[in-house]
């Protein structure tokens, strides 16, 4: 799990689920899913069991991190590794996971995008916004994601009960 996320209920549903033998879970990123359905932000497995993925990426870390900026499908250096963990599952027929899409919630520090994704998620979900005053009652974790995003700078209120 990454440190750029708040628990904002309760996450045993995720801590639980199960898990199998050449099975990696992840976030279903609901809010931009047009070429990447998985969110780097939470990976669940066994242990040792997906080590091609580790093999593969560890003898060129960098190069794997910015294969996907090179072309283009991300727009901040560094931030292809969850791209590539995708690709990895594909390629080695590992079974790939999705929880639901309505769990995590993604955040960031300009008003305008926070209430494009707050409409996105009320659409998509058939709900309220995903932050009013609180976070929906269906999420467990806010991902506070993107390079300027930074929760420490949040002025939003309901940061306070939730950050500590």
């Amino acid at each position: 799990m990454d440190i750029d996320q708040v628990i904002v209920n309760n996450i045993d549903d995720m801590l639980t689920w199960p898990v199998s033998d050449n099975e990696l879970i992840s976030y279903h990123k609901w809010w931009n899913d047009t070429y990447l359905s998985i969110n780097g932000g939470w990976y669940k497995f066994k242990s040792g069991s997906l080590k091609k993925i580790w093999n593969e990426f560890i003898v060129a870390p960098e190069d794997w991190q910015l294969e996907w900026y090179k072309k283009g499908v991300v727009h901040h250096k560094y931030y292809g590794e969850q791209n590539f963990v995708e690709w990895m599952t594909k390629k080695h027929n590992i079974k790939l996971t999705l929880m639901p899409k309505e769990w995590i919630g993604k955040y960031t520090n300009n008003d305008k995008t926070n209430r494009s994704l707050n409409l996105r998620y009320s659409e998509l979900f058939n709900t309220d916004y995903m932050i009013l005053d609180e976070p929906h009652e269906n999420l467990k974790i806010i991902h506070f994601a993107n390079p300027d995003t930074n929760i420490h700078s949040s002025n939003d209120k309901w940061i306070e009960k939730y950050w500590k």
